[in-house]
């Protein structure tokens, strides 16, 4: 599961931001990373983001979105239920 993350105020990054040093989960060693995102949208319909940036702890292989990013995808969850899909895979840079 991925969990907000906001290491700061500043919400327009044009480079990946620096992960914490530390997994605030289990203290392992955090990187820059990707995941995606699977979201069930009412009983029958399922949308699936790919390759959302992320930050990913290695011990734990915990993952954690920035506020940001969790903004850009809610918009994109929304996108997709107003225009009705059903089924969707969708890759982060071109949706958002």
């Amino acid at each position: 599961m991925s969990r907000a993350f906001d290491p700061s105020s500043n919400l327009r990054r044009s480079t990946p931001p620096t992960p914490p040093k530390n997994c605030p989960l289990c203290k392992g060693e955090m990187v820059n990373s990707k995941t995606n995102l699977p979201y069930e949208i009412g009983e029958d319909r399922l949308l699936v983001i790919k390759d959302v940036p992320a930050i990913m702890c290695h011990q734990c292989v915990e993952f954690f979105i920035e506020i940001h990013v969790g903004r850009v995808v809610e918009g994109i969850v929304k996108a997709a239920d107003k225009d009705g899909v059903m089924l969707g895979f969708l890759k982060y840079q071109e949706a958002a």
